[in-house]
């Protein structure tokens, strides 16, 4: 069997590093990944896709890249399962939702915007 996604999109937003107790650490990424066909208006979409990372992948990915970074990504699909109890008219429900989320594997570090930024600014100095 495969489980096994790639994703290369542009970082939305900073990732932030969180520490729980046993130095785990684990960051959420957030990739604008560009489909590969025009819509109905000739248009490309995108989608906003969060990735977990976790341990030394989360750690340097945090410390390495920032905002407008394009990264690679390689992964696996995990099912999430959660219950959630709501109450309708004085009955109280339970429904089972599951939800898919992308755990990354390995990051791949493509163009860093601050490096380019720089670059030119040297450039022309």
């Amino acid at each position: 069997m495969i489980n096994q996604v790639t994703l290369v999109g542009r970082i939305v937003e900073k990732p932030i590093l969180r520490s729980f107790e046993n130095n785990i650490n684990v960051a959420t990424l957030t990739l604008a990944v560009t489909r590969p066909f025009k819509n109905m208006e000739g248009n490309y979409e995108t989608d906003f896709i969060k990735i977990t990372l976790w341990n030394a992948i989360a750690q340097t990915t945090c410390d390495y890249t920032q905002k407008g970074d394009i990264v690679g990504v390689k992964g696996r699909l995990m099912v999430k399962d959660n219950e959630v109890v709501f109450n309708e008219q004085n009955q109280i429900f339970k429904k089972k939702i599951s939800s898919l989320e992308i755990i990354g594997e390995r990051v791949i570090f493509i163009h860093s915007k601050a490096k380019y930024n720089q670059a030119q600014k040297e450039q022309f100095d």
